[in-house]
């Protein structure tokens, strides 16, 4: 998890926001990336980005369910 109030991510390559399907998760819009994890397709790997309180976030995932991804987006988005 990646949180900056800088206009950039410093040391990281973004995906393609516009290739992000958007969710709306807690009533904030949520830019989100996931596919099957090819060693075992229960398990996803994923990327968010959304913004908070003038923050942005950004979000990787790497061998996670794609409910314990989301759940870690809620708990972000509830505090």
């Amino acid at each position: 998890i990646i949180f900056t109030k800088e206009q950039t991510i410093l040391g990281c390559m973004l995906p393609d926001e516009e290739k992000m399907k958007t969710l709306i998760i807690n009533g904030k819009e949520v830019k989100l990336f996931r596919k099957k994890y090819l060693l075992d397709e229960s398990k996803i790997v994923g990327d968010a980005f959304f913004k908070k309180d003038g923050y942005k976030f950004y979000v990787k995932a790497h061998k996670v369910t794609e409910e314990e991804f989301i759940n870690v987006i809620r708990s972000i988005l509830n505090n």
